[in-house]
């Protein structure tokens, strides 16, 4: 990304910069590093309005009100989010839409809203498999599995069923990224069980697998997680 952020500064091409612009900060989300995400996203929102480019200011929008929910802002959040979302649709994309609409869900349930943040993920997870997008069934996957977590007691059992199948995904993309986040959230319930062993042999060689990128929060929830496992 530090590469084609170099090459698009050279190419001074308005509509390419825009596109590596809001890409680079949808890639620090992905990585959950929201002081990086940040400053990301207010170069992207300000270059796209600058320049008048509609679609991309719609995905910024979006963009913004995940960083709000980071910051603790979760009214604020809802409403950028949900106004990226309009943005979209009046243009006619879907490109991140489903994406999008499961950080909605994900912030609905961190207000107590679990069954319409379910709602939501499930819609988004229908919308990812009938357009074929599916670079981010496994993290929508993922984000189902946690979103019934926090919903009823009732609901664990989806929610791991939601978490092996997110797994499976992603094993099948080899989105190791993906993999190891999923393998986190299900190895912590496992945990919690008290299939402590089960739990680390799911985690272990996913986490083994990566040599890079070791200071990224992922990586660093997995590290802890083995220690506490033994």
């Amino acid at each position: 990304m530090r590469d084609a952020l170099v090459l698009v500064d050279q190419l001074a091409h308005p509509f390419s910069q825009a596109y590596v612009l809001t890409w680079a900060a949808w890639l620090r989300i992905i990585q959950r590093d929201a002081a990086l995400a940040g400053q990301a996203i207010n170069r992207a929102l300000r270059f796209a309005e600058e320049q008048h480019y509609p679609y991309w200011i719609a995905m910024a929008t979006a963009q913004e009100g995940w960083l709000l929910a980071q910051q603790g802002h979760a009214t604020q959040a809802i409403a950028r989010i949900n106004e990226g979302l309009a943005r979209m649709d009046a243009i006619g994309t879907r490109v991140t839409h489903a994406y999008a609409r499961g950080l909605l869900g994900e912030v609905l349930v961190g207000i107590g809203r679990a069954s319409d943040g379910a709602r939501l993920v499930d819609q988004a997870i229908a919308d990812v498999r009938q357009r074929h997008e599916g670079w981010c069934e496994a993290e929508l996957l993922h984000l189902r599995g946690r979103v019934l977590l926090a919903a009823a007691s009732g609901t664990r059992r989806s929610a791991e069923s939601s978490l092996l199948l997110a797994i499976e995904r992603a094993r099948e993309q080899r989105a190791k990224a993906w993999e190891l986040r999923a393998a986190v959230s299900l190895a912590q319930l496992w945990s919690n069980r008290g299939c402590c062993s089960e739990a680390r042999d799911l985690l272990a060689p996913v986490c083994n697998w990566f040599t890079e990128g070791l200071d990224t929060a992922d990586l660093q929830d997995a590290r802890h997680l083995l220690d506490a496992l033994g």
